[in-house]
């Protein structure tokens, strides 16, 4: 699996890119990475595109990454958008959703990271922590990579 992730601080956004078979260890060790990197605030919204990947969880394991997501920095404020193909990812996007959302937080499924990013913005209007200035920039920045 490859995996990363790109910080828009000027606009307040990460994006995180999952491709290949993605498992629990995966996305565990993911998590953990972002965790402790100091430039991720509470604030930050996430797209994770897994549109390209391939999501090996059972149901146990989906419940034990949103309870991981959402001690993360970008979890416990921000909003989350899963980006997902075809009929078994979206699954594990639509249960991860509902776990997400069953904690508090917003987290919604989109079959396009352009729709992904929409929403986010759309979100983001009643927001001032960040510099609206830059977002468009940084979304269209985001949408080409």
């Amino acid at each position: 699996m490859r995996v990363g992730y790109t910080i828009f601080p000027r606009s307040g956004y990460i994006l995180e890119t999952l491709r290949g078979i993605v498992t629990f260890d995966d996305l565990s060790g993911f998590a953990a990475r972002q965790q402790f990197d100091a430039r991720i605030t509470p604030h930050y919204d996430t797209v994770s595109d897994f549109s390209r990947a391939t999501i090996r969880l059972t149901e146990r394991e989906v419940r034990l990454f949103a309870d991981i997501i959402c001690t993360l920095p970008s979890g416990r404020v921000g909003k989350r958008a899963l980006v997902v193909v075809g009929a078994r990812n979206l699954a594990f996007a639509s249960l991860l959703q509902s776990f997400i959302v069953q904690s508090g937080l917003e987290a919604q499924c989109f079959c396009d990271r352009d729709a992904a990013f929409r929403w986010l913005l759309d979100q983001r209007v009643e927001r001032t922590n960040v510099d609206m200035r830059y977002l468009k920039t940084d979304v269209l920045e985001a949408a080409a990579s």
